[in-house]
């Protein structure tokens, strides 16, 4: 997973450490799948990922 975070563009990988972070409008990759989106909030706990945004919308299939 790689977002738009508000220091920067950063990837969450697998027992990625604790971090919540403002999200930036952009583009947010999962896998294959990319999501335009507004601005959001990423945690990141016990690898666990919960991400609340204003918006998204799938780019493709």
């Amino acid at each position: 997973m790689i977002v738009p975070g508000e220091q920067g563009v950063f990837e969450v990988l697998p027992f990625h450490k604790r971090i919540l972070s403002r999200l930036l409008a952009g583009t947010m990759l999962i896998e294959e799948r990319s999501f335009p989106m507004r601005r959001g909030i990423i945690k990141v706990n016990q690898n666990r990922v919960t991400v609340i945004m204003e918006e998204a919308l799938q780019d493709g299939p």
